[in-house]
Parts: structure tokens; sequence; C-alpha cells
């Protein structure tokens, strides 16, 4: 048994690559100027690039890492397409005189969500919805000096909502919570009780391993079974 020295995550190759990964994921972050809370949306584009591009390993015969286990090629054309926190202008529905294309940031490819080719779009309001519909800004859109206060604006609003590249919004206090429908407080989080949470019997339900629930489901399909 050998014992590596805590941080040194190049000592096997899949660390490597996963410290590779997240440097990348860093640095994206460092360049765009964009709230540390979406680092996660950064890191699944990142990785959808990495596995997109062939590494130097014999045993996948200059593949790719998405060829080598799925046995076909991957799809690049909802990441070449946008950069990370690129500035789009996507569709949105709305009446006159309400305009039809938004501002926004891409934050990367969109599973799940109508085609291949949607992406996930950072709001001026801080959400993230998907979209299909949607392109880069001209350069004399970039260069337009009402586009750049917009932008400015945007990126105001959003630095308020998620925070900024350092740090991550503050928590606001008790008395911002939003009431329920019977006027009680919305209360804390449960990391932030006095004491840890227990089930009925009083035992602390953080403490229970998974595997308990899993044997407990198998006894009862095995008991069902009986019956």
């Amino acid at each position: 048994m050998c014992v590596l020295e805590e941080g040194t995550p190049w000592a096997n190759r899949a660390e490597l690559y996963i410290g590779l990964l997240k440097e990348a994921d860093r640095q994206d972050l460092r360049q765009s100027n964009a709230p540390i809370v979406l680092w996660d949306y950064c890191l699944e584009r990142r990785a959808n690039i990495h596995n997109a591009i062939p590494r130097p390993l014999f045993q996948n015969n200059d593949a790719t890492p998405h060829e080598a286990t799925f046995v076909e090629q991957g799809d690049i054309s909802n990441v070449c397409h946008f950069g990370w926190y690129q500035w789009v202008h996507y569709h949105n529905s709305g009446t006159i005189p309400e305009a039809k294309e938004h501002l926004g940031r891409v934050l990367g490819p969109a599973k799940n969500e109508e085609n291949e080719m949607s992406q996930y779009v950072l709001t001026s309001k801080g959400t993230v919805v998907p979209r299909c519909t949607l392109r880069p800004l001209l350069p004399a859109e970039l260069n337009s000096e009402t586009e750049k206060r917009k932008c400015a604006i945007f990126d105001d609003i959003v630095m308020k909502t998620l925070g900024n590249a350092l740090s991550s919004p503050t928590k606001p206090p008790a008395s911002d919570y939003v009431p329920y429908a019977d006027g009680e407080l919305d209360p804390p989080p449960i990391h932030e009780l006095d004491e840890d949470p227990v089930d009925n019997f009083g035992t602390a339900v953080f403490e229970k391993p998974i595997m308990d629930h899993l044997v407990i489901d198998a006894e009862l399909k095995y008991l069902k079974g009986r019956i």
C-alpha cells in the first residue's frame, strides 16, 4: 500500500485528467469573470469538450473518449458554435411592443431540452433557461454604445443576484424569508439548525448508511414474493 501526499492529483492517470478538467474550469471562470456559482455549468461544458478530443492513450486507438465508450462519433456542433459565457440574443415570446430578442449569456449545451443544439442561457434576472433559438452578438452590436450600456446593466443585475467571480451571493437575513400561505416564516436550512435532524426513533438521519435502505427494500420484496 502506497500512501500519497495530499494534493497530488497527478499520481494516477484518472486523477490527472480530473485535475486538468478542474483547471480548465477555473480558467474559463477567471477569463470570463462569470459568477462562481455557475461553475457546474462551466464544468459540464468542459467535460463535453474533453470527451470530444482524442487523448494520447494506447487503449483508445486514437479515438475520442466518447467514441471509445459508445462506439460512435460524438456530436460537437452544440459546443463549437458558442463560447463560455458569450453574449447572445435569444428568442422569447412577447407581444407588441415587447422585443422578441433578449440579451443573455450562454452557459453550455442543455441536455434533454428541445434538440441537440439547445443551450442554457443566463437571463438578466439571474435565472437560467434552455433555448434553441439564439445567436451571438454581431461585431457591430458589441461595439455599439447602446449595447455596451445594456451589457453593463445586465452584469450589474447578475452580480447582485448571483455574486461575482470571487464570492457567492450573501445569504439574506431571516427577516427576508418568504412567508408561507399561513403566515409562518420559511425555516432556515437544515445545516443551520442547532441540533442534528433525527427520525421518529431518535436516530440521526444523516448517520444512516444507504445500504440500510437497500437491505430493507430487498427484504420487503422477498417477503412479498413468499406471500
